[in-house]
């Protein structure tokens, strides 16, 4: 559930990535912990749990709450995650009047690209390059174009 249902220009999520950025770094490394801990978990059925059994479960649930509270950060931002493991999220935002999500990753500087909220059957791919995409015009030429003008401002919020 998208708290803030925010449509981002490219300016502001970049600008937004100095919030998400921390955000995404915490919910990677909690997720790592939480898969660690699952793995010493994994006894088989009947073996002995041994003494620190109730220790265990309670770093599990404690990691948990962690990724989810870490999610909900996201989720009032108005910021979709869309890959705990590797750190991606999205920031809605409209391209030549279609939803996409403004896609970034983990040690990515900026935005890279972008992909379409609701993909068509027909679509080549699910991750476009801002520099090469084929919904932009203005993107497929060479050199740093502003594609500020092809989103909405920060203060639109239509209904996702």
């Amino acid at each position: 559930m998208i708290l803030d249902p925010r449509i981002y220009s490219l300016e502001l999520a970049q600008r937004a990535l100095a919030l998400v950025r921390p955000i995404v770094e915490d919910l990677v490394r909690a997720r790592t912990l939480w898969e660690e801990a699952m793995e010493g978990l994994g006894v088989p059925a009947g073996h002995a749990w041994g003494g620190d059994r109730d220790s265990r479960v309670e770093t599990l649930s404690r990691l948990y709450d962690r990724r989810m509270g870490y999610r909900l950060e996201l989720e009032a931002l108005g910021v979709l995650l869309l890959d705990e493991r590797e750190g991606e999220v999205g920031f809605p935002a409209r391209l030549e009047g279609r939803l996409v999500l403004l896609s970034w990753k983990l040690g990515d500087e900026r935005i890279q690209g972008w992909r379409p909220l609701f993909p068509s059957r027909d679509e080549k791919g699910p991750w476009y390059p801002l520099s090469s995409s084929p919904a932009c015009k203005a993107c497929a030429h060479e050199g740093g174009e502003d594609l500020s003008d092809f989103f909405l401002d920060e203060g639109d919020f239509p209904l996702l």
